[in-house]
Formats: C-alpha cells, sequence, structure tokens
C-alpha cells in the first residue's frame, strides 16, 4: 500500500492524523519532512474560540521545498477564518433550531392556553407534540387521574389530517 501512495503523490490520512494530533493539542501549525524523505506534511489546526474543530493538512514533494514563513501566515490566516466560518454556521444551525423548538412549544402553549376542556388540552398537545416529533404514535398518561381526565392515545395518522 504505501507504493500506492507514493506513485499517487499521497499520504495516507493515519500518517497526517499522526502528525496533526500534537499541532491540535498545541494549537500551532507544524510542518515537517516525513520519513520517506520526498514529502513535506504542513498541519494547520482549526481553532475556535479555543475548540480545535479540525485540521488543514497539505502535502509536497521535496524538490518544491518547506513552506516559507510567508506562506505559512497565508495559510494559517485562511485556516482562522475557515474555524470561524465553521463556528458561526454552527452557531446559525444551533440558533435555528432552538427557534424552532420555542415556535413548536409556543404552538403547544397556545392550544393548552386556547382550550377550557382537560380532554382537549391533552388530545391537541398530544396530536402536536407527536407531529413535531415525526412520531407513528403518541401516547399521553396521567395517574392518579380524576374521572374526567383520561390517558390519550393518539396515532400519527390522526394528527396529520389536520
Amino acid at each position: 500500500a504505501p507504493d500506492v501512495y507514493k506513485r499517487q503523490g499521497m499520504v495516507p490520512a493515519d500518517k497526517i492524523r499522526q502528525w496533526a494530533t500534537p499541532a491540535l493539542e498545541e494549537q500551532t501549525s507544524r510542518s515537517t519532512l516525513l520519513d520517506d524523505k520526498e514529502t513535506y506534511l504542513l498541519v494547520v489546526p482549526l481553532i475556535a474560540r479555543d475548540v480545535p474543530l479540525g485540521y488543514l493538512a497539505f502535502t509536497r514533494a521535496v524538490q518544491k521545498g518547506d513552506w516559507d514563513r510567508e506562506t505559512c501566515l497565508f495559510i494559517e490566516t485562511a485556516a482562522e477564518r475557515l474555524a470561524l466560518a465553521l463556528d458561526n454556521t454552527r452557531l446559525l444551525v444551533e440558533t435555528r433550531r432552538q427557534a424552532f423548538y420555542q415556535e413548536q412549544l409556543g404552538r403547544i402553549d397556545d392550544i393548552v392556553w386556547g382550550n377550557s376542556s382537560i380532554e382537549a388540552i391533552m388530545r391537541q398537545s398530544v396530536q402536536e407534540l407527536g407531529r413535531f416529533l415525526g412520531a407513528n404514535e403518541a401516547q399521553l398518561y396521567v395517574t392518579p387521574s380524576p374521572p374526567e381526565i383520561q390517558s390519550h392515545r393518539v396515532l400519527q395518522s390522526q394528527t396529520e389530517e389536520k
């Protein structure tokens, strides 16, 4: 297998990971001449808010030489921007998910406060929760229950009709 990588100019992922791990732990770029003495490897960590998100890895033939300081600074700046973009995207996705959950809870609150019948509140709450979760079945059990409050079993197919 090493011959395949050599012919294609590729470095095995486990070799890159081996060099990337210390770079991530130290949160600093590392350039090294690999054991084959034919390939330079540059590993640049992706760090956002002091949290390692991953790394960029670049290889090139020894004939082209090691990366100079100016090139490393350029790559590090690009990695910082990439890490920030990744972190911002993660935060945006999380915020959207939380907003969606809050919207669904608001719908359920509207149902609960819009009904005066305990049975209607329970039925509609279970239907909405089941619909939101994509559940095949949603159940609500209330114990101990006075005679006017009963457990409700609502099938998802019933909730989708509305």
